[in-house]
């Protein structure tokens, strides 16, 4: 069965990256994982601190584990136990800040992102005003307002020389 593991190493570890994910794939091999090539790496801000660390570093990675006959009651306590215990040491490795591991049947194939460039301070968008949005908006309003009016008076005019010809 094809499962995804999903951790985080905190910044301050990144040095240390190499060695965590050989260590990391060790813990899971040991159990009888079998990994993919893919594997993704993504370097961010964490929505909130975690444990003192403010960015760090995502990996997926996609493996599979044989597959257990589910009517055999050894094999399911076999399964459930290497589940266990691969749980047991991920939250023991210390390098790991978070980590899940999902089944990878329904879910998406795993792709390298684009790198996207660092915005330079030149490249920074124009923080543009509220109040130019409001007067656009007055702007239109106005000129609809005067359409109308000019309709209006155009039917005025007309209306008066409709009159002024019948007399």
């Amino acid at each position: 069965m094809r499962y995804e593991l999903f951790y985080l190493v905190g910044q301050n570890n990144e040095e240390k990256l190499d060695a965590i994910k050989k260590e990391v794939e060790q813990t899971l091999t040991d159990e009888g994982a079998v990994f993919e090539e893919i594997e993704v790496i993504t370097r961010r801000k964490l929505s909130y601190e975690v444990k003192h660390q403010i960015k760090g570093i995502y990996i997926a990675r996609r493996f599979e584990m044989p597959e257990v006959d589910y009517w055999a009651e050894e094999s399911k306590t076999e399964k459930v136990s290497k589940m266990e215990t691969i749980t047991r040491k991920m939250n023991l490795n210390q390098n790991v800040l978070r980590f899940l591991i999902v089944k990878a049947d329904e879910l998406p194939e795993l792709k390298h992102k684009e790198n996207v460039p660092a915005k330079t301070e030149t490249e920074k968008p124009e923080r543009k005003d509220r109040r130019d949005g409001k007067e656009r908006f007055e702007k239109t309003v106005r000129t609809e307002k005067s359409k109308t009016e000019e309709n209006q008076t155009k039917e005025n005019i007309d209306q008066k020389l409709e009159e002024i010809l019948n007399i």
